[in-house]
């Protein structure tokens, strides 16, 4: 799920295509968190949300290194959350938590979480 978007902006090198994958991320987690509100994996909803809030930044210039680097372990998470393996649903459980504690620490506008 857009593994070339955090090289591209930490090496910056960001051309229209790295812009239009940013788009589609951005898209893609909105769509996801929509579908997901309300159901048994309203956790994958929420690091959707965040997911959909940083790309949504980076479309708008903000190349913020902290919430860049948050794309690759949201990414997993979201991914890994679809895993019936414990060991896979507990690592999004923490991906979730470590989301959360950087939110509340950093005062982050993440308009998915409280």
């Amino acid at each position: 799920m857009g593994a070339d978007i955090v090289p591209a902006y930490e090496e910056e090198r960001v051309d229209d295509a790295i812009k239009a994958k940013v788009a589609s991320l951005s898209q893609f987690a909105v769509d996801v968190s929509e579908r997901l509100s309300n159901t048994g994996f309203m956790h994958v909803a929420d690091v959707c949300g965040v997911l959909s809030s940083i790309s949504a930044s980076l479309q708008n210039g903000d190349t913020n290194e902290k919430s860049i680097a948050l794309l690759t372990p949201l990414s997993n998470a979201i991914a890994v959350s679809f895993n019936p393996n414990p060991d896979s649903a507990e690592f999004a459980d923490q991906v979730v938590t470590l989301v959360r504690q950087y939110v509340e620490k950093n005062g982050a506008d993440f308009a998915r979480l409280e």
